[in-house]
């Protein structure tokens, strides 16, 4: 018994304490070390995602201007058509109504020839030019930003939003691409003159003004989500 309490008193109990703490202190030091660059990295890696997210939605928003100018032409162009057509579906107009409707829409519709009908009222004959313009939007860097894992250093709010915005992005192009495969099958399956004109007024027109729709509320989403995203940086 004497002999372990000699044994227990040539231990320095202070330096072992000491040792035990340093070490202690090492391992959390090199554990908060790690985390703490492992942040960085998660941080820098939003960052870059951020960006990338940023510039696409920059693109995706310069291409959707351009081709909202473009279906808003092309309702006025359908709807001022529209007014050229009888009860018969004849295209019926005055010589001063067309040369308008052509001044304005003259890419929508070639006239071949026309013959008088009635008083100063002509019958024309011509064909259509039923172009929407694919217009392709990019979801890749968002894509890539989910892969990466980063959406939770995120505010919420924010990432909440744009996953709003992308699912109403693909959207409009599933309602563009309604409107193209309803101009595709007139051409491939309709060759009566007055079936194409009918179809236009009954159903591509309806379709044209809810892609029209659904890019216009996409607009307004890409201008709040830059405004959102500079805040970020």
């Amino acid at each position: 018994m004497k002999s372990i309490l000699r044994f227990f008193r040539r231990i320095d109990w202070p330096n072992h304490f000491m040792g035990f703490i340093s070490t202690l202190l090492g391992v959390w030091l090199a554990f908060s070390l790690g985390n703490h660059y492992e942040h960085r990295r998660e941080i820098s890696r939003m960052t870059v995602a951020m960006k990338n997210v940023t510039e696409e939605v920059h693109k995706n928003h310069e291409k959707l201007d351009n081709h909202l100018e473009h279906l808003d032409s092309l309702i006025g162009a359908v709807s001022g058509f529209a007014k050229l057509i009888d009860e018969e579906m004849n295209l019926v107009a005055g010589e001063n109504q067309m040369a308008a409707f052509l001044d304005e829409f003259g890419w929508f519709m070639n006239v071949d020839n026309k013959k008088p009908l009635r008083d100063t009222l002509f019958e024309y004959d011509g064909g259509l030019n039923l172009n929407l313009r694919y217009m392709s939007t990019s979801n890749i860097a968002w894509e890539n930003t989910k892969l990466m894992d980063v959406l939770h250093l995120v505010p919420t709010e924010t990432a909440f939003q744009l996953h709003g915005m992308y699912g109403l992005q693909d959207e409009a192009q599933r309602a563009l691409n309604e409107a193209m495969d309803i101009i595709k099958n007139l051409f491939q399956n309709n060759h009566d003159s007055d079936t194409v004109t009918q179809t236009i007024i009954n159903d591509l027109k309806g379709q044209v003004y809810f892609a029209y729709n659904l890019e216009r509320a996409l607009q307004m989403n890409y201008e709040a989500m830059l405004e959102r995203l500079q805040e970020l940086d």
